[in-house]
C-alpha cells in the first residue's frame, strides 16, 4: 500500500481547512469576492477566549455575508504572553456597512436562567428549574 503521496494531501487539505475566512484566495486577492470591490489592508484586533452567543451568531454571518468586515478576528482559546494583539486583514468598505448594520440589529438571545428568574418572578414554575 503506498501512502507517501497522500500524506502531503493530507496535510494541505487540513491546512486549508484552517484557513481564515477574512483571507480566503481569490483571483485578485484585494477584491472582495463578494461586493467586487478594491480592499485596503487594515490593522485588527484579535480576540481571545470562548465566543459567546452573539460573536457565535456574528462569525456565522460574516463567513456568508460579509468575510472582509474589518472587524476583530478570533484568536482561539489559548492566550500567552507572546500572542499577537494584532492581526493584517483584507477590509471591504462594504462588507464592513453591513457588519455593523448586522451588530445594531441582532438580538441577544434569552438565556435559559432569565427564563427561569422571569418564570418565578411571575409566579409559574419553569419546567426542569430548581
Amino acid at each position: 500500500m503506498k501512502i507517501k503521496g497522500v500524506v502531503p494531501v493530507l496535510l494541505w487539505a487540513v491546512a486549508g481547512a484552517f484557513t481564515s475566512f477574512a483571507e480566503a484566495p481569490t483571483s485578485d486577492p484585494d477584491i472582495c469576492e463578494r461586493h467586487h470591490l478594491k480592499m485596503t489592508r487594515q490593522e485588527v484586533a484579535i480576540r481571545y477566549g470562548f465566543p459567546g452567543a452573539r460573536n457565535m451568531a456574528f462569525l456565522n454571518a460574516a463567513y456568508a455575508q460579509f468575510p472582509h468586515s474589518g472587524m476583530p478576528v478570533e484568536g482561539g482559546c489559548v492566550v500567552g504572553d507572546n500572542s499577537p494583539k494584532t492581526r493584517e486583514v483584507f477590509v471591504c468598505s462594504r462588507c464592513h456597512a453591513e457588519a455593523v448594520a448586522w451588530l445594531k440589529q441582532y438580538k441577544e438571545p434569552e438565556s435559559k436562567v432569565e427564563s427561569r428568574t422571569t418564570a418565578r418572578s411571575q409566579g409559574s414554575v419553569a419546567v426542569g428549574a430548581n
